[in-house]
């Protein structure tokens, strides 16, 4: 009940990612370069992050075992509180250094600069979302309800992210930066999501 949904929601985020990859590959090497390297600056707000949603799944299993439901509201309060503090500044840095950023992971290629600081300035728009998303997944993870994240990733990749990648670059033709759009709305519809699923309670009977 617990491991078979925690094992299956990384499947589902790598297949997610493998299909706009395909997309992104159609775009040219400049617009791949581009984004390989502006994720990988923007997996500096990754790790501190998903750290955040490990210690709030801590906080909120080890409140739980011992029977305090508000404990673990604190605890998931106060992890999203952090998040937000940590995700906008680092939005906020990534917004005002992308230039400077991309040329110290592509020295010499203006045009993979260029584009790719538009796609990391971009993504100061998604920090917010990315780490109230990420948390209150942990908060579930820790109440035992491995099964809701799951869900989640299938609302936001499968069912946001990728059909409207494929709208971004083959209707619209809005390249990678329609892409990376469509990365904000993915991180927005899973937080809305875990923000529903957080307050109708139903983790807590789960727990309990």
């Amino acid at each position: 009940r617990i491991s078979l949904p925690a094992s299956l929601e990384p499947m589902i985020l790598q297949l997610g990612m493998l299909t706009v990859i395909k997309f992104i590959t159609g775009l040219g090497s400049t617009s791949l370069a581009a984004h390989r390297a502006a994720i990988a600056v923007e997996s500096l707000s990754f790790m501190p992050c998903n750290g955040l949603a490990v210690a709030c799944s801590a906080v909120v299993g080890r409140a739980i075992g011992a029977r305090r439901i508000d404990r673990a509201e604190v605890g998931i309060a106060e992890s999203i509180r952090l998040a937000l503090w940590m995700m906008i500044s680092l939005g906020v840095f990534f917004y005002i250094c992308s230039s400077f950023l991309m040329e110290l992971f592509i020295p010499g290629d203006p045009a993979v600069v260029a584009l790719g600081a538009a796609c990391l300035a971009m993504s100061a728009f998604e920090q917010p979302f990315m780490g109230l998303a990420m948390v209150y997944g942990g908060a579930l993870r820790g109440a035992g309800d491995t099964r809701s994240p799951v869900y989640v990733s299938i609302v936001g990749l499968l069912l946001v992210r990728v059909p409207l990648s494929a709208i971004m670059v083959y209707v619209l033709k809005w390249g990678i930066l329609g892409i990376w759009i469509t990365m904000i709305v993915d991180w927005l519809a899973r937080t809305l999501v875990f923000t529903y699923l957080k307050s109708r309670g139903r983790w807590k009977r789960i727990a309990l």
